[in-house]
């Protein structure tokens, strides 16, 4: 990457035009059931590659190009980095052409590349399960918590580990990570936030778009009709789909192959 970040990136397929997956927090490049799928998206003619960004696992040690290591990971990373990830995968893989897929925080990592880069070279986007994870934590702890732990550390250093939080929601993370989701000022708590309508970042998509939720997603507020019609009104692109997997959760658990074969049918579409 542009900061010295040496990542582990997956590829195959010898075209010109691919996937690239996205991964969300707490996973990294081979955990989510579309890489166990990927068979789908390879048969119709386009590469597949899968990498971890800076938000792999909770905690992780990175090496750096100097040969020297840094500690990162969903609990320390910061979001707007994902540019540089994505960027330099891109340009590592030296396709023409490229769907990004994200899933979960994925999903915020894509757009946010999308739409403050205007990389011409990223031809859609293919977004599962786009949660709305301030909303979500919000729902989770409630206003009064919320607010008391937005109080509980105004000094010290944002960048270490906030134990109240993993207190409040099992999740460890930074005070300034913590920040990124809840703060709706900045980029990751804003993004996927069904309740602003139009969607600043959405209205902002300039490519053919899948959205694919799952019905009985674990870390949802909403219900899809709600969020089909936040994303209806926002989206300004040339081509956009919204859609369902029945009986799903979060993952995709056990509608693995549905969700594969949705985002398969997708792109045959729009690159028919």
């Amino acid at each position: 990457t542009p900061d010295d970040l040496l990542l582990t990136l997956y590829s195959e397929g010898e075209g010109e035009r691919g996937v690239v997956f996205v991964h969300g927090m707490a996973e990294n490049w081979y955990t989510n059931p579309i890489f166990k799928f990927r068979s789908y998206l390879t048969r119709l003619g386009l590469n597949f590659a899968s990498f971890d960004n800076r938000g792999a696992d909770i905690i992780k040690m990175f090496r750096e190009g100097s040969g020297g290591w840094r500690i990162l990971g969903t609990a320390l990373e910061r979001f707007e980095d994902c540019v540089l990830d994505i960027k330099a995968v891109l340009d590592a893989l030296d396709w023409k052409e490229y769907v990004l897929m994200g899933h979960s925080t994925g999903c915020h990592k894509a757009v946010y590349y999308h739409v403050t880069q205007e990389d011409p070279r990223v031809k859609a986007l293919v977004l599962l399960s786009p949660s709305d994870d301030r909303n979500v934590w919000l729902d989770m702890m409630g206003a009064d918590r919320y607010f008391s732990l937005l109080k509980a550390k105004l000094e010290g250093n944002k960048d270490e580990l906030f134990p109240e939080i993993y207190k409040e929601t099992g999740w460890y993370l930074s005070y300034d990570r913590f920040l990124s989701i809840m703060d709706p000022s900045r980029p990751e708590g804003n993004i996927f936030d069904y309740t602003k309508v139009p969607m600043p970042y959405i209205s902002k998509i300039k490519v053919p778009t899948l959205f694919l939720f799952p019905e009985e997603d674990e870390f949802s507020v909403r219900v899809f009709r709600e969020k089909k019609k936040a994303l209806e009104r926002s989206y300004k692109g040339p081509y956009m789909e919204v859609d369902e997997i029945e009986g799903a959760d979060h993952m995709f658990s056990g509608k693995e192959g549905l969700m594969a074969l949705r985002v398969a049918q997708f792109l045959s579409r729009v690159f028919s």
